[in-house]
């Protein structure tokens, strides 16, 4: 992906996520360091043309009036902000190996790995 020409993104919220993972202390035999996460995503920035999505105005009460309509509880919140940050930005497909990733209309959610 990051070598085509299509235009893609994550939403800030992953980024958090990522670093959270990837410096975690016990993150596999050697977690990353804080600079090696930042340079990783700077690369994606810089040669991958990563975008990162940001919530716009207004986008607190938007996520919480659909958690809300659509009864969302507990971790899948954070499903629904990445969802919801996505579509916000254009996207039309959203890419992820969780199998029970919350879904929204306008947004088609696939498993890269199958």
């Amino acid at each position: 992906l990051a070598a085509s020409r299509e235009t893609w993104g994550i939403a800030l919220a992953t980024v958090s996520e990522f670093w959270s993972v990837v410096t975690h202390p016990r993150a596999g035999k050697r977690p990353s360091r804080p600079e090696d996460a930042r340079a990783f995503i700077e690369a994606l920035r810089r040669d991958g043309g990563l975008e990162i999505w940001r919530p716009s105005s207004g986008f607190g009460e938007r996520l919480t009036l659909l958690a809300r309509d659509r009864n969302i509880s507990g971790p899948r919140i954070f499903d629904l902000q990445i969802a919801l940050t996505a579509r916000e930005a254009g996207a039309a497909e959203i890419w992820t190996h969780d199998a029970g990733f919350l879904s929204l209309a306008g947004l088609r959610v696939r498993d890269p790995i199958e």
